[in-house]
């Protein structure tokens, strides 16, 4: 697992918004493996982030959808966790039925006033 922290300056964002810190993981391609990883774990369950945003691929097999589900359920976020199915994951579609969190197919989202 490769981990970068990055701080964005971005004008014009609205006051409210400062500080705001969004865990950001990408291409898992879940299994047994690295669901044992502590260190992903951790990142996702100290409640440091305000929102988890999870970039395709989760799986790589439609037997991982279940325990990958129930590894992100146990995430902490102010906001949430929402995903974006990679190209791995379009071939589980109960992927989509299974999770309990926010998933998107090709999305474009805008909240409040941000």
């Amino acid at each position: 697992m490769k981990v970068r922290r990055e701080v964005l300056t971005i004008l014009g964002l609205n006051a409210k918004l400062a500080g705001y810190r969004i865990l950001h993981v990408s291409d898992l391609h879940f299994d047994k493996k690295l669901g044992n990883d502590r260190e992903l774990w951790d990142y996702l369950r100290a409640g440091t982030a305000d929102l988890i945003l999870v970039t395709g691929d989760f799986v790589t097999h439609e037997r991982n959808i279940e325990p990958f589900v129930e590894y992100l359920d146990g995430s902490k976020a102010r906001d949430g966790a929402f995903g974006v199915l990679g190209n791995h994951d379009y071939a589980y579609l109960t992927l989509k039925q299974h999770f309990r969190h926010r998933v998107m197919k090709n999305p474009f989202l805008m909240t409040g006033d941000a």
